[in-house]
């Protein structure tokens, strides 16, 4: 997913178009969303102190900077105190401070898989109550 915009609120820079999008991953298995030191430099961000961080090889402290997210369907969100942190393939990794705002659905139909998100969260999704 390529993200369509992403601002410092602090700085007031924005990036919209081809030449500042960015890639994203979305991990339901993540705290917290994360931006690369690309995203960083690329939009110039100012670095607003520190947070201690969690991830796959232990603990480290990471810069922080306050950005605003928007998605590819025009979604929001505030992402204060978000870490920089070096990412590999991708921007900008999605994780629950965003995921569990709305609903969030992985399907495969005929070998196709899709997921969807949607912003508020509308109604409970439970596939087993669903008739076949």
């Amino acid at each position: 997913m390529d993200i369509h915009s992403l601002q410092s609120p602090a700085r007031g820079e924005v990036a919209v178009g081809a030449a500042n999008e960015f890639t994203a991953l979305w991990d339901t298995g993540a705290t917290h969303s994360v931006i690369s030191q690309h995203v960083v430099n690329t939009l110039r961000l100012k670095q607003e102190g520190f947070v201690p961080i969690v991830h796959a090889n232990g603990e480290d402290v990471a810069p922080v900077y306050h950005v605003f997210l928007t998605l590819p369907n025009g979604v929001g969100f505030p992402m204060l105190n978000t870490p920089g942190t070096q990412l590999t393939g991708f921007d900008i990794l999605i994780g629950m401070d965003i995921i569990n705002r709305g609903d969030f659905a992985v399907t495969n139909r005929n070998g196709k898989t899709m997921f969807s998100y949607r912003y508020p969260s509308m109604a409970a999704i439970d596939f087993q109550s669903e008739p076949e």
